[in-house]
C-alpha cells in the first residue's frame, strides 16, 4: 500500500482498498525508475492492451480510450458482417493457438457446430 494510506487493521477495511489502484501505482514507479516519462508509460500500457488476446476488439479500444482520456466511449454497434466477421477470427484464433489442447479444440469444434452450422441448416432446408 502506499505510504501514505495506513494498512488495514481488520478484514472489512481491506474491503476498501482498491488493490487495482495501489497495482498501477507500483507499476509506474517501477517504469519511471526505469526513466520512462508519463507518455512513455501511457504508451505501454496501451501496447500492452493491443497485444492481450484475452480481450475482444471492443474491449481493448474501450480500456484504451480510457487511458486517452475517454472514459466514456463506447464502441458502435456491430453489423451483422462485422459480427460475423469477428466470429470468424475468433475461431481462426482459436483452432490456430498452437497453446490448446486437441481436445479443448474439438470441443469448440462441436459447439461451433451445434450452435451455428445445424441451426443455418435447418433454416436452409425450410
Amino acid at each position: 500500500l502506499s505510504s501514505s494510506a495506513a494498512a488495514p487493521k481488520d478484514w472489512a477495511s481491506w474491503d476498501k482498498v482498491d488493490l487495482d489502484g495501489e497495482l498501477e501505482r507500483l507499476e509506474a514507479e517501477e517504469l519511471k525508475g526505469e526513466g520512462l516519462d508519463d507518455t512513455d508509460i501511457k504508451n505501454k500500457k496501451i501496447l500492452d492492451i493491443v497485444q492481450d488476446e484475452e480481450l475482444d476488439e471492443d474491449e481493448k479500444m474501450r480500456r484504451c480510450m480510457a487511458l486517452a482520456g475517454h472514459p466514456d466511449w463506447t464502441p458502435k454497434p456491430l453489423t451483422e458482417e462485422e459480427k460475423q466477421r469477428r466470429e470468424n477470427e475468433k475461431f481462426m484464433k482459436m483452432m490456430q493457438d498452437p497453446r490448446r489442447q486437441p481436445d479443448e479444440k474439438i470441443a469448440f469444434l462441436s459447439k461451433f457446430y451445434a450452435d451455428k452450422v445445424v441451426p443455418d441448416m435447418k433454416q436452409e432446408g425450410q
